[in-house]
């Protein structure tokens, strides 16, 4: 990842495993990126659960990701950044 862009996909899925032991495949759009007045970006994502439990429903993730220390930018760039998530179904 570069630290002056974010590399995000535009179209993702990810699978969630529920504590009963269903499994929900969920199929994102990244819908809207957003710098914070403190510098971290907020990325949301929308989209639909494609099998699994609640196949149908309707999904939405967002992600607050941390500003950069700069000298983190030096030599390679960033692996991997981590932030406070939300999930809903609806």
């Amino acid at each position: 990842m570069s630290c002056t862009s974010l590399r995000l996909l535009a179209v993702s899925s990810s699978t969630y495993t529920w504590n009963s032991g269903q499994k929900s495949v969920v199929t994102y759009t990244t819908t809207a990126i957003e710098r914070l007045l403190d510098g971290s970006v907020l990325v949301t994502e929308k989209g639909a659960v494609t099998s699994g439990f609640d196949q149908g429903r309707a999904a939405a993730y967002q992600i607050i990701l941390p500003q950069l220390d700069p000298t983190a930018c030096l030599g390679a760039g960033v692996g991997r950044l981590a932030g406070p998530e939300v999930l809903t179904f609806s």
